[in-house]
């Protein structure tokens, strides 16, 4: 029994430890159904895939690799994510509900962001392909892999720097005048995308937003969906709170007088 509790304390210890070495990464969690639409894939992307990318880091929905220049990002989807567990039988229907909930994101949200705001995506991949070319990349334990981009689901973008980062740059350079113009484009891009009855499950801006050549973009679009009921001005206004609560928390630790900016600037109703 002690030998037995031995070999599965070791297999378990082994496991952890190639777990932590590679962030959970492995080429079989990325590979998933391909039902949506594939490319596009220009000359200009190629390029960008024609040189090797390293492990970035991972959010809930995607591991993602840096491209050898630093300024393009490739994220592959955890499939784990988004299947259903093997615990599953003792959560019942709320396990299965989440799990739905997460692949409806998974299938529509960047769809919605590449269609809609279509200059924050250079490549949405969900369909079948044949033109797509072997990406290699290197995980978090340094492992090199050659990836078949036609077989797998990814999004390539341009790397930008988080969204805080960026408003404290352009607040050292230029200030409240800087800092309030940066509001007003953060405001005007939230306007636009309610004003087309998107809204966004995810609160979290600090990460999701950032700048790219020093232009403000949605880096994350991962909980975008079509929701009619934004004409209504009750859920409209909920819709605004859920968008700015966030960065006004922020603002008014770091600039007091620009959080009180970003609630002028914010509709009345």
């Amino acid at each position: 029994m002690k030998r037995f509790l031995l070999i599965v304390f070791t297999v378990l210890s082994l496991s952890w430890t190639a777990y932590v070495r590679t962030d959970g990464f492995s080429t079989n969690i990325i590979e998933g159904p391909l039902n949506g639409n594939a490319g596009p894939l220009t000359e200009e992307t190629k390029s960008i895939l024609a040189q090797p990318f390293h492990y970035l880091g991972k959010g809930r929905q995607c591991f993602v690799f840096e491209s050898g220049d630093g300024h393009y990002v490739i994220k592959f989807f955890n499939q784990r994510y988004l299947r259903m567990p093997w615990y599953s039988w003792l959560t019942g229907s709320k396990e299965k509900a989440k799990r739905e909930k997460r692949r409806f994101f998974y299938e529509h949200s960047y769809e919605i962001a590449f269609r809609e705001f279509g200059e924050e995506i250079l490549v949405l991949h969900m369909g079948q392909a044949q033109e797509m070319p072997t990406l290699e990349i290197r995980d978090k334990a340094s492992r090199k892999h050659h990836i078949d981009l036609n077989r797998i689901p990814f999004v390539l973008q341009r790397k930008g720097i988080p969204f805080y980062e960026g408003l404290q740059a352009v607040f050292q350079k230029e200030g409240m005048e800087g800092l309030c113009r940066e509001i007003d484009v953060f405001v005007k891009q939230v306007e636009n995308r309610i004003s087309k009855k998107i809204a966004d499950a995810d609160v979290d801006v600090e990460h999701n937003w950032g700048y790219v050549d020093g232009k403000l973009f949605h880096l994350d679009p991962g909980r975008l969906y079509c929701e009619p009921s934004l004409e209504n001005p009750v859920r409209r206004k909920k819709e605004w709170h859920n968008a700015t609560y966030r960065l006004n928390k922020w603002l008014k630790v770091h600039h007091p007088e620009a959080a009180k900016y970003l609630t002028n600037q914010l509709p009345a109703s």
